[in-house]
């Protein structure tokens, strides 16, 4: 993981590439390049290409401010040609700018969103000097993922598997003493034509409390300038992992195990982050949870209270015994302003299923406290995980009605409840009677009692009870594309007239016409019928 402090050294390019949330710095970045600057002998350099053509984007951020319509948008490789069409001269600065840091090694942090945009910049750099190497990194590089494929991409020399600290260094210094890529654990190295080497993984970093602290000096000019739609804010990782493995989620296996930080060491980061940028008046936590070391947790909240340091923090949060009402209170004291807590079912068989065993007493117990402690609290609430009858969801209804006194906020998710490749799920499909374990988002199970359109129904029955008990949502930037949603799921399921009649809807009434309409000509049906198009 470290390298020595001697030898031939190198420099890398850390860049992230739309489409990521503006609220504040990437922690990715700022993590990654913490760790070549005080773990290696090399050097790094980030680039925020995210932040760069936010800001210039015009008209065209909606696609990063609207979530619901971001998850179609940047998913269609049609629509970022467009829109790199429309920003070409800063596309392609942004290649002068990566080329003229004068790095060897350019590696890009990837999400889902951002896949597209990234592979095309890659291209870019790539046909301007194909000595660039090249590592994509990050959550979509998992080999569950896009990391086998991407691993076959002319423009990408290595897939960086798990987290970036494991492998880096040893990256670093095979690039600078050999001036190539070596095969360590941790990459999965394009050998050309089709060929590549898995090395296999990376051991997980064992100690988190000797991680460095996120290094946002290069993102200090946007800070100072308030560039950033969360004003003071920066994010801030406790933990990795997750204490919890639900049944439904991929998460707590990319990161391997869970892993805490000390009580002491996240209030340090803390308190040298707000003296390093003194407009700091809060921290996301971007960890799985910040409850999931208890004991951890309140012995950062001990310090926050004998020293504060003036700052708020948000996370998310576990239903878990050890949250007392005292230990609660000290949250707040603390700083502990807002949390989102993962109840997902009101039915207790079901959280049992997935793995979440708590009861409705203890999570309206644990709400309860929040509230009189002063602490904002959001409900998560997924819809159609498998087992779900409609008797477990008017559980989930009654949930809400009862917790209601205590929330400021719910997340209705607006996936439902979508089959994440890794998840225990998408692993065991058969036993939870899902047909088809690939269709991720119109799966259905073989006795016709979970589909796509039930779980709809249910996200709009619980969106219906939540606004007559005037209970905000919490995604307010957030649509959703119903009809756009409609026309994907019957053209999947071979039903092309209905699928058109969907996508016209939403080419008229929501804000990705020219996807809409894209996927109608795609379809198809007879030819008086795709020529109708959308009425004005």
């Amino acid at each position: 993981m470290t390298s020595a402090a001697e030898g031939p050294r190198t420099a890398i390019a850390l860049v992230i590439c739309p489409a990521w949330s503006m609220d504040c710095p990437s922690l990715a970045l700022a993590t990654l390049a913490s760790h070549v600057r005080g773990r290696t002998r090399h050097r790094a350099v980030c680039f925020d290409f995210n932040g760069a053509f936010y800001r210039a984007a015009g008209p065209d951020r909606r696609y990063w401010d609207d979530l619901g319509i971001s998850t179609i948008f940047w998913r269609d490789e049609a629509s970022v040609l467009r829109l790199i069409g429309r920003h070409q001269a800063l596309f392609d600065r942004c290649v002068s700018d990566i080329l003229e840091s004068g790095c060897p090694v350019v590696g890009f942090t990837v999400y889902l969103p951002m896949l597209r945009f990234s592979l095309e910049l890659a291209r870019a750099v790539k046909r301007r000097d194909p000595s660039r190497i090249v590592v994509f990194g990050g959550h979509e590089c998992a080999r569950e993922y896009a990391g086998m494929r991407l691993s076959r991409e002319d423009a990408v020399d290595a897939v960086a598997l798990g987290e970036g600290e494991a492998v880096l260094g040893l990256l670093l210094d095979g690039v600078a003493a050999q001036g190539r890529l070596p095969a360590v654990p941790g990459l999965i190295l394009n050998l050309g034509k089709g060929r590549i080497q898995d090395c296999g993984d990376a051991p997980p970093l064992r100690e988190l409390d000797a991680v460095p602290f996120a290094d946002y000096s290069d993102f200090a000019e946007d800070l100072s300038a308030g560039r950033f739609n969360a004003a003071g804010a920066l994010g801030i990782a406790g933990s990795r992992g997750c204490a919890r493995a639900c049944r439904y989620c991929d998460q707590w296996r990319f990161w391997d195990r869970y892993r805490s930080m000390g009580g002491e060491r996240i209030y340090e980061e803390m308190r040298h982050q707000v003296r390093t940028h003194p407009g700091t008046r809060r921290f996301y936590f971007m960890s799985l949870l910040v409850n999931g070391a208890p004991q951890s947790l309140e012995r950062f909240c001990d310090l926050m209270i004998s020293e504060p340091l003036g700052v708020r923090w948000w996370g998310q949060a576990d239903v878990r015994p050890e949250m007392t009402p005292a230990l609660v209170r000290k949250m707040a004291a603390a700083g502990c302003a807002f949390l989102a807590v993962g109840i997902e079912s009101g039915s207790e068989r079901i959280r049992r299923r997935m793995n979440k065993s708590f009861t409705n007493d203890e999570a309206c117990a644990f709400l309860g406290g929040l509230k009189d402690a002063g602490i904002d609290a959001q409900a998560n609430f997924m819809f159609g995980l498998p087992g779900e009858e409609a008797a477990d969801f008017r559980e989930t209804l009654a949930f809400l009605e009862r917790a209601r006194p205590w929330l400021s906020a719910a997340y209705a998710s607006t996936r439902f409840c979508y089959i994440y490749r890794g998840s225990y799920i998408y692993e065991h499909a058969e036993e939870f009677g899902i047909l088809d374990r690939e269709q991720t988002e119109f799966w259905e199970t073989a006795d016709g009692s979970n589909t796509y359109l039930v779980r709809l129904r249910r996200y709009e029955e619980f969106c219906r009870l939540a606004r007559r008990l005037d209970l905000p949502f919490c995604h307010r930037r957030i649509s959703f594309p119903k009809w756009f949603l409609l026309g994907s799921y019957f053209a999947h399921k071979g039903e092309p007239r209905r699928a058109a009649r969907f996508f016209r809807r939403s080419a008229r009434r929501e804000s990705v016409p020219e996807i809409a309409l894209a996927r109608l000509g795609a379809l198809e049906i007879p030819a008086r019928a795709a020529a109708a198009g959308p009425r004005p």
